[in-house]
């Protein structure tokens, strides 16, 4: 994802922040814009970004660290949060693999060979006969 493409997010992320502020404070004028982008094709997304408590505190977090002024850090902070997520999902799932393989049962497979000596026995005896 380039620069231009993440801070888009961000800026759309920040908006609808906002948005949905005003329109809790009874703002006519934002519900009708909450409205139209929840109809739009891409509401799926605005959705996820307003209905995840966790991007929510996130979001309020960086804004009362950060303000509306420091973009660029804003940038490198959700970074630096999407690759703690990263590892915490890699994390789960190696535990995840850990707890299927030792529910696995261990599958045995006892192999005897013996060794057939040409002699009174017809070769076509069964090993282990008691002929």
């Amino acid at each position: 994802m380039s620069k231009t493409e993440t801070q888009a997010i961000v800026n759309a992320e920040i908006d609808l922040v906002e948005t949905v502020k005003k329109a809790n404070s009874g703002e006519k004028q934002s519900l009708a814009i909450l409205r139209r982008e929840l109809a739009d094709e891409n509401a799926n997304a605005l959705i996820d970004i307003a209905g995840n408590r966790a991007n929510s505190l996130e979001q309020s977090t960086l804004n009362v660290m950060l303000g509306d002024q420091q973009l660029g850090t804003r940038i490198v902070l959700l970074k630096k949060l999407d690759q703690m997520r990263a590892e915490r999902r890699h994390l789960r799932a190696v535990k995840m693999l850990a707890t299927v393989r030792k529910m696995a049962l261990p599958l045995r497979i006892d192999l005897k060979a013996e060794l057939i000596v040409p002699g009174p026995r017809s070769r076509f005896d069964l090993v282990g006969s008691t002929n």
